[in-house]
Order: C-alpha cells, then sequence, then structure tokens
C-alpha cells in the first residue's frame, strides 16, 4: 500500500522520478522507482522526507483508500 501511495502522491503532484529524487537530495530515481513497486520499503526517516517533499501527512502513506459508496 506504501509504495501505490508514494506514487499517487508523486503523480498528484506533476512530480517525476527525478524531480522528487533531486528535490529529497540524497537518493537516486532509482531508488525511488523501487519503492514505488514494491522492490524496496523506506524508513520512517524516508517517509517523513517523502511527506514534506510531496506536501501529504505521514499518516497519507498508511490510511486505506476511501471507497466511494454506491446510492441504495
Amino acid at each position: 500500500m506504501i509504495n501505490d501511495r508514494i506514487r499517487r502522491a508523486r503523480l498528484l503532484r506533476g512530480m517525476s522520478l527525478e524531480a522528487l529524487a533531486l528535490s529529497l537530495g540524497d537518493i537516486t530515481k532509482q531508488g525511488l522507482s523501487k519503492y514505488e513497486k514494491g522492490l524496496s520499503q523506506p524508513s520512517s526517516r524516508r517517509l517523513l522526507q517523502l511527506a514534506k517533499a510531496l506536501e501529504v501527512s505521514p499518516e497519507y502513506f498508511f490510511r486505506p483508500p476511501a471507497l466511494p459508496l454506491a446510492p441504495l
């Protein structure tokens, strides 16, 4: 779930992997790609950095997605 949330937040901000990597400063776009593909898990420190760079709360990465309810 975290990997999908990182990707969604990045795309909602209109950022490329390279732009996000540059804003973080100490990770490559390949490293970020591994997070988004679920091949690697970011540390709690990295999640806080990602939240700040993507302008979301850290809880965003752990919240289940909201499901729209259809009228009965």
